[in-house]
């Protein structure tokens, strides 16, 4: 159990790392292909939002903040992965009555904010 446990976890982290790189490289067509490949794996919507691009968010954010990205690779990045939350949702996630309720979501002024806002608003 704690071999498969370990192993989902490494398998995530690579997934992570090989989002980073495509969102930095802005490659529309990969990220495409990594959200397809991610729901084929059977990974959840849920999983692949909350894990994989939640992460890939934070680490683009500390390499923005920490000077290690352009103006231009950091606001590649944040649509590419703004692309690839859009793509989940689009794909993965079924489409239920919203039953006459509202939500309020509220976020800070950041564009790596705004992309977290709407990541965990497609949950």
């Amino acid at each position: 159990m704690l071999e498969a446990t370990w192993s989902a976890i490494m398998e995530i982290d690579k997934d992570v790392e090989r989002l980073v790189s495509i969102a930095v490289s802005g490659d529309r067509v990969a990220a495409r292909s990594f959200v397809e490949e991610r729901i084929a794996s059977g990974l959840s919507p849920a999983t692949i939002l909350s894990t994989i691009v939640a992460e890939a968010i934070d680490i683009i954010d500390a390499f923005d903040r920490s000077d290690r990205l352009s103006l231009v690779a950091s606001a590649v990045a944040s649509r590419v992965l703004r692309l690839v939350v859009s793509r989940v949702a689009e794909t993965g996630t079924p489409k239920v009555s919203a039953k006459g309720r509202r939500i309020w979501l509220f976020c800070g002024p950041s564009p790596t904010e705004e992309l977290i806002a709407e990541s965990m608003a497609r949950l």
